[in-house]
């Protein structure tokens, strides 16, 4: 699932100087071109993402487990609402140590996620996937409030 991201980089450059409209601006068909260059972007959009790489992975591996999967254990989904509670009613002295707290669950999902991929356990890895959506929620939630726009 992992990828240096420097290599990454190194091979999205690569595909992209290769698939450029300019570079490729002799060839018959400026339509695929375009497309293939679109293709490039996208890809590397996803993948240097650990969250949507492994989405990709998931799907890639199997198409129906994503959706097969979506239905979470009712315990955890008391968990994630407790979770947004919190982050709902936190005092601002209370952040640092909520995101904290919220990070390393992030963390532990990701790490657990990269685990289940590995060993080929793709119907885990999309449980995970789901689960970790909530936590990364709590997260962009407390980063607002730490950070009110306006």
């Amino acid at each position: 699932m992992d990828l240096p991201r420097d290599e990454l980089e190194q091979r999205y450059l690569e595909a992209s100087r290769e698939t450029h409209p300019d570079r490729a601006a002799a060839s018959a068909d400026e339509t695929a071109t375009l497309r293939r260059s679109a293709e490039v972007n996208d890809a590397y959009r996803a993948l240097r993402d650990p969250w949507r790489r492994a989405e990709v992975i998931i799907a890639k591996a199997d198409p129906s487990a994503l959706d097969r999967k979506k239905d979470l254990c009712p315990v955890f989904l008391m968990e994630a609402m407790e979770l947004a509670e919190r982050v709902a009613d936190a005092e601002p002295s209370e952040f640092s140590k909520l995101r904290q707290s919220i990070e390393s669950r992030r963390d532990s999902y990701l790490q657990r996620l990269r685990s289940a991929l590995a060993e080929n356990r793709i119907d885990d890895a999309a449980v995970l996937l789901h689960e970790s959506r909530y936590c990364r929620k709590a997260l962009r939630d407390l980063e607002e409030r730490e950070h009110p726009i306006g």
